[in-house]
């Protein structure tokens, strides 16, 4: 039973949450929601565990498609059934379900403009004539889960209508409906809102979709939302409420977006790094990894080379439909998902800067990942990386894009690395 009570003895009062130590509940595999007594107040968390034990992995139509309605004029590209059905096909076809990429989720621009006369939120009848529930049977029937995107504020960011839509609160109403349509994932962003009742107004979706009895992995953006106000976020907080969370401006399809991602992973790691692990994950946004993207190949490595160290949500954002194969070698590469999908949940962190390039390590399960970024130096470089300044005297190295083991060595040279190009290696 995971039921959000809230309980002040001898009277009535809205208990703020308390912070709980969710590592030592998965490491005791206690699945039933925690009771926690503090100043009289008995909190039971919300967020429904176990569903995001590892970063979550998919596909999300944001970026690439954004909110392209005009079917006659977009054609392959409008957000309407069939976009969703055929990234399906290719997410099994292609064998990208095989490798854990199982979310397809619906962004923004998915529903009609208002509310029908029962207050409910319906998809948009043209582009989605067979509706919501078609798609989330077309999903299960092929082992996949469908996402879906909702607004804490009065209307999405492209202006279709949110939770607080029509001047009411239809947070449970909505929850209600996501859940009968068996959704799997909930995005919820923060457009058309007052910021300053996010802290309160996430846990109140959370705790609906904990009372929905659908196991929903929840999606939020309301530590975005207030660092773009200059608040200070608690992200403990929020780790208590979300399985995901954007904390970062949106990714675009070029370089210098992911530039700024990685700068501000970095100059926050030790705060976000506290917080990540199974069933809570900053996310640093979508994998821009496609033939139309503005990255080039050495970046679409990078991207994903540092995305994995980072345990960041893998959701691509990309036309499966004309992946060229050495993007697709690249976003199949199994070393570096087990990298991403380590038990372990450790995010990654920038240990040291040699002029323009990084050392990243993550600790493993099962060893140690490094990834050797060439992030701002103006031409090709190289770095020695020496082990014992991480206590191993000796260690054997694998290189992950070449898959190939490099022997037993104490320090590793690397040969020039492309400007904005990685190596990333696996110590054991």
């Amino acid at each position: 039973m995971n039921v959000a009570v809230f309980i002040l003895l001898a009277s009535r009062y809205d208990c703020r949450r308390v912070p709980q130590n969710e590592r030592i509940l998965q490491s005791l595999e206690m699945q039933l929601a925690s009771i926690f007594l503090i100043f009289g107040c008995l909190y039971v968390v919300a967020k429904v565990p176990g569903l995001a034990r590892t970063p979550p992995m998919g596909w999300l139509a944001w970026q690439r498609f954004r909110c392209h309605t005009a079917c006659t004029q977009y054609k392959n590209e409008c957000i309407d059934e069939s976009l969703f059905t055929q990234m399906a096909d290719s997410l099994v076809s292609d064998g990208y379900r095989d490798v854990g990429y199982t979310y397809v989720n619906i962004d923004d621009c998915w529903m009609e403009r208002t509310r029908a006369t029962d207050g409910k939120l319906y998809a948009n009848k043209t582009r989605f004539p067979n509706g919501i529930e078609y798609l989330t049977k077309y999903m299960h029937d092929r082992n996949l889960k469908l996402g879906i995107y909702q607004d804490y504020g009065t209307a999405t960011c492209a202006k279709y209508p949110g939770f607080l839509s029509d001047n009411k609160n239809n947070i449970k109403l909505d929850i209600t409906t996501f859940a009968e349509w068996g959704i799997d994932m909930l995005k919820v962003d923060g457009c058309n809102s007052n910021v300053k009742s996010m802290a309160t107004g996430y846990p109140e979706i959370g705790d609906a979709i904990d009372k929905s009895g659908r196991k929903i992995t929840y999606s939020c953006s309301w530590p975005d939302y207030e660092r773009l106000a200059r608040m200070k976020v608690n992200y403990t907080h929020v780790a208590e409420t979300c399985h995901l969370w954007r904390l970062y401006d949106d990714i675009e399809p070029n370089f210098a977006s992911i530039s700024r991602i990685v700068d501000f992973m970095a100059d926050n790691q030790e705060t976000l790094s506290a917080v990540a692990g199974p069933d809570h994950w900053n996310d640093p946004d979508m994998i821009i990894i496609d033939a139309k993207s503005g990255i080039n190949y050495e970046e679409s490595k990078a991207q994903m080379a540092l995305w994995s160290i980072l345990a960041a949500p893998l959701l691509m954002s990309n036309d499966l439909r004309t992946m060229p194969p050495e993007l697709k070698e690249i976003l199949l590469n199994k070393e570096i998902i087990a990298v991403d999908q380590d038990p372990l949940g450790n995010q990654g962190k920038r240990t040291f800067i040699v002029n323009g390039v990084e050392l990243w390590r993550r600790d493993l399960v099962d060893g140690i990942a490094l990834v050797i970024f060439n992030h701002k130096e103006p031409k090709p470089a190289s770095m020695t990386v020496s082990f014992p300044q991480f206590g191993i005297p000796k260690s054997k190295v694998r290189d992950l894009y070449a898959k190939k083991d490099l022997g037993e060595m104490t320090e590793y040279v690397s040969p020039l690395i492309p400007v904005h190009g990685v190596i990333m290696l696996k110590l054991v």
